[in-house]
């Protein structure tokens, strides 16, 4: 079980390095953007791109495109040609397309720096973890412990207001002295939570602005939104932008939430209860950790901004919709895809072999022992490592069923000690298309596959880049 534990949180940590260009790129470009002064208007444009960001940053894994957003900004191939520093770095990502063998040795070097890296990252961010979660649960328990009671004088407007989004999703309404302004909790069962002293102090349209903006985070889902992305300033924690991505983020799903929210009523009545919202929460002393509310964040700054974008709505500035779809459309097709391996490859003017199974490396390529051996439990996946022809495919006494594939530039990779053969010689077969299953035949103490690379004669280590010829 704790190896199970460390072997995920080593995963975790891998994809949070090879992303680690991809977010700062990607940050950099919506922080660009969102100085644009169009987007003082359109704003929901700009937390869709934050929603682009949450979404890439936890993908394990991109299909192949016309080219990577982060690859653009450092420069791609004109940089890259035939450096081998990037060639090394695009064969660990290759790995991490095709089932990766997770391994502590693969990253270590003589003095083992990159398992005292990871050690310190794993222990910040479960520490970190445990400070979110504890305040998140402090929060809930805090506001249970007061005794909400229902709000029945706000259950009509909250009803109409539904309606008017033509939401079916059951929110419930509630009152409590513990909460200093309107907050929305639960993402499972959302709860718009009310002051009890804030009861009697507005009228009834403004009542009904401040339930529409809590309303429209719920149909969106904010709350999980925010989730997913505090979960990114955890395991990130070392990379400071994320943590401004984050405060960015929050200020822009306010602005954004306003947005919507004046389609649906009056623009002055709508910045009038804004202020008045705000004027209560500095007369109250309280705080309440964890939770999503009409204040957004207690930034003078973003009081202003969503200011001036009422005014801007009130005046009907118009702006050319399609152009910022346009936008969107272009970032997210260049951050949803990666650049195509193949072609990468190529460029690079190297060869990468992916890994042939999954399970884990009980040997590694060494001078008396030229082979990668991979074990696992018998009956697993092996497929072939590049795009090539099988030579052969038969039982060999001491190999036991053996496959051997020839590659373009005179390799050859050969795999060993296979429970069943699933392609003939003389076919022709891609990479990551299956060729058999693991197993312990011929010379073999245990269920595994002997994965072997020649040039000729030479046997060279499967998981380096090698040189196209």
């Amino acid at each position: 079980m704790q190896a199970n534990i460390a072997g995920w949180a080593f995963s975790l940590f891998q994809h949070v390095l090879v992303t680690a260009p991809v977010a700062v790129g990607l940050i950099l470009l919506i922080l660009l953007i969102r100085r644009m002064p169009v987007l003082r208007l359109h704003v929901h444009v700009v937390y869709t791109l934050w929603l682009i960001c949450i979404v890439r940053l936890w993908m394990p894994w991109t299909p192949p495109g016309p080219i990577q957003l982060w690859q653009s900004i450092q420069g791609g191939g004109a940089v890259v040609s035939h450096n081998e520093a990037a060639a090394l770095w695009t064969s660990s990502e290759l790995r991490s397309l095709a089932a990766p063998v997770q391994q502590w040795k693969e990253m270590s070097g003589a003095l083992n720096v990159w398992e005292i890296i990871f050690a310190i990252w794993a222990v910040v961010t479960a520490a970190l973890f445990l400070v979110y979660a504890g305040l998140s649960v402090y929060a809930i328990y805090t506001i249970r412990r007061a005794g909400c009671r229902p709000a029945d004088e706000l259950r009509l407007i909250l009803d109409k207001c539904k309606q008017e989004l033509k939401m079916r999703r059951h929110v419930r309404i509630a009152q409590s002295n513990r909460v200093a302004y309107p907050v929305l909790s639960g993402w499972i069962r959302p709860r718009i939570l009310i002051p009890s002293k804030l009861i009697g102090h507005l009228h009834a349209d403004e009542w009904r602005n401040i339930l529409l903006h809590e309303l429209i985070h719920v149909r969106r889902g904010d709350i999980i939104w925010n989730h997913a992305m505090a979960m990114l300033v955890i395991v990130n924690w070392f990379n400071p932008l994320v943590w401004i991505a984050y405060r960015m983020m929050r200020e822009d799903q306010e602005l954004s939430c306003d947005r919507v929210a004046l389609r649906y009523t009056d623009s002055q009545q709508y910045g009038t209860t804004l202020l008045r919202v705000a004027s209560w929460k500095l007369m109250q002393g309280q705080v309440v950790h964890g939770l999503l509310s009409f204040k957004g964040s207690s930034s003078r700054t973003l009081t202003r901004r969503r200011i001036e974008m009422i005014k801007q709505v009130a005046s009907n500035k118009r702006v050319w919709t399609p152009l910022l779809v346009g936008v969107v459309v272009i970032i997210a097709i260049m951050t949803f895809t990666g650049k195509n391996t193949t072609a990468l490859s190529k460029e690079l003017n190297v060869l990468t072999f992916n890994i042939p199974a999954e399970g884990k490396v009980t040997n590694e390529f060494q001078t008396e022992r030229p082979y990668v051996s991979i074990a696992n439990a018998e009956g697993t996946a092996i497929f072939a490592a590049a795009d090539g022809v099988v030579e052969q495919a038969e039982y060999v006494k001491k190999e036991g069923n053996y496959i051997r594939i020839a590659h373009d530039g005179g390799y050859v990779t050969t795999y060993s000690h296979l429970e069943s053969l699933q392609v003939k010689a003389g076919e022709r077969v891609s990479a990551g298309a299956q060729i058999g299953t693991m197993g312990s035949t011929g010379h073999s103490t245990g269920p595994h596959v002997k994965w072997m690379l020649w040039n000729g004669e030479t046997a060279i280590d499967p998981l380096e880049p090698v040189e196209q010829q």
